[in-house]
């Protein structure tokens, strides 16, 4: 696992096997999985598996949690915010462990080659960083692995060596090595100051930590779920955007509005609508509601009309609807039910203008502009088999905005999207297809209202290694940000 998970069992049961053994969680319960830990999950039909992003605060991975129905609607609005549809970074959800002695987690930095250093550091704890600095090679100062440090794990570097060093120690203290022993080798002068570092990070001493070992009192694997404080009278909502897939979203709890090229349609608590490929969309969200994406279709597979009147679907409660959610944007959420099966009751359901063959065109532009953004405007007409002028017609007529806003639309929503990933703006930049740095960051200003260095993007990390696997993500879909369905 790449990052750390709480996986809740909606409906049937579920298998996880760690290196502690295999555990059987039914519905209505959950299990936390801590970052760097080894997984597998068993599913079968009918079981239905919600992964939310949450951090460990003294929990043991493997801990188990009881799910209160009260508090399902805040896990699946933690699980949507990873998809990373909204113009805001979801506070996350916390798992407190039930033990206080248990070692804490080491949150590893994002960067490939920060990671590969923090890697080093952490299998050399003796080294102090001076030292760790000069053997890495790359000439970076100290003042700048500190900031490094804290932008990719919100820990600052002497914090996050504190504990690399306790991990380390809780590693031979197991062993049975002798505390003197343990506090040199790890890094630290005195015996003393190493049972002030080992004492904060855990909560005991760790001659107190290893009674509690050897007598098993620390082995305590239940935990509980603590939700992220909700700021009362906060509303959310997306940014004006473009998808590059026909996107469905649901009215999960409360009332919505959606506006689709400069038009809006209401849509009540359950309530459903297909957003078009290529179409200039936003969300409104008042507070207390929340909105999710339910499925999409490729808009190369033809065009949708505008939606009229929105679907009925279901509110929170439905398992059904969820299960066709996590169908679509995870691997083994819903096994058994259908990826497209959530886009296609919403798009039947819904009424939708007629569509028209300018809807095609605007669809598989839009496809094939997030699929590849460098292509130039003369490029992309060439492979939709139309003039220039023509596709500027069919875009304007049928989107409403002219062909060079547009595109902007698209590549920011795609941009976000990669920054989200972790990677950098001059990456990003190229990836899009901007020549030049300033000319990117120009058009991403027009869109997002701040230059990408300044923005704080969401964290998309988790939708790309929720089941522990790399994700194939297609700028594509869009509005559901990483899609996290996954290959070995």
């Amino acid at each position: 696992m790449r990052e750390s998970v709480l996986f809740v069992v909606l409906a049937g049961a579920a298998r996880f096997r760690t290196a502690a053994g295999e555990i059987v969680v039914r519905a209505g319960c959950g299990i936390w999985i801590a970052a760097g830990d080894v997984l597998a999950i068993r599913v079968g039909r009918g079981d239905v598996v919600l992964p939310v992003p949450a951090v460990g605060m003294g929990a043991t991975s493997g801990a188990r949690v009881t799910v209160e129905q009260r508090i399902l609607p805040e896990l699946v609005r933690a699980f949507g915010g990873s998809l990373g549809y909204l113009d805001a970074s979801p506070s996350p959800v916390e798992v407190h462990g039930a033990d206080d002695l248990a070692i804490p987690e080491l949150v590893w930095p994002s960067s490939r080659d920060l990671r590969a250093c923090a890697e080093v550091l952490a299998a050399r704890p003796e080294l102090d960083v001076a030292e760790w600095l000069a053997r890495s090679g790359l000439g970076w100062s100290q003042r700048n692995v500190q900031r490094n440090f804290l932008a990719e794990t919100g820990m600052t570097l002497a914090g996050w060596l504190r504990r690399s060093r306790v991990v380390a120690a809780a590693k031979l203290i197991q062993e049975g090595r002798s505390l003197g022993w343990v506090a040199h080798h790890v890094g630290y002068q005195s015996v003393a100051g190493f049972i002030r570092a080992f004492t904060r990070e855990v909560g005991a001493t760790p001659g107190r930590w290893r009674e509690a070992m050897l007598s098993g009192e620390s082995r305590v694997h239940e935990a509980r779920v603590v939700l992220p404080r909700v700021v009362r009278g906060h509303a959310q909502g997306t940014w004006v955007r473009a998808n590059g897939a026909h996107v469905a979203v649901w009215a999960a709890v409360g009332g919505s509005r959606l506006m689709v090229c400069g038009r809006s349609i209401d849509l009540a608590e359950g309530q459903a609508a297909v957003i078009p490929a290529g179409m200039p969309n936003s969300l409104e969200i008042p507070p207390g509601s929340m909105v999710l994406p339910v499925g999409f279709r490729s808009g190369a597979a033809g065009g949708v009309g505008e939606p009229l009147v929105p679907a009925q679907l279901g509110d929170i409660s439905d398992v059904r609807v969820l299960s066709m959610m996590l169908a679509a944007y995870t691997a083994v959420g819903a096994v058994g039910v259908d990826a497209e099966q959530g886009f296609r009751e919403v798009l039947a359901g819904a009424t939708v203008a007629e569509v028209t063959a300018g809807d095609a065109v605007l669809a598989r532009f839009a496809s094939m502009s997030a699929r590849s953004p460098h292509l130039t405007n003369l490029e992309l007409s060439g492979r939709l088999g139309l003039d220039e002028r023509m596709l500027q017609r069919a875009v304007g007529e049928r989107a409403g905005v002219s062909l060079a806003v547009l595109r902007r639309l698209l590549r920011m929503t795609g941009a976000r999207h990669m920054l989200g990933s972790g990677a950098k703006p001059s990456e990003v930049s190229r990836e899009v297809g901007y020549a030049h740095l300033p000319a990117f960051t120009r058009a991403f200003r027009a869109v997002h209202g701040a230059p990408p260095a300044e923005l704080e993007v969401q964290d998309l990390r988790f939708a790309r290694s929720v089941w522990g696997q790399r994700a194939q993500w297609n700028p594509e879909w869009g509005n559901g940000g990483q899609k996290a369905r996954y290959v070995s």
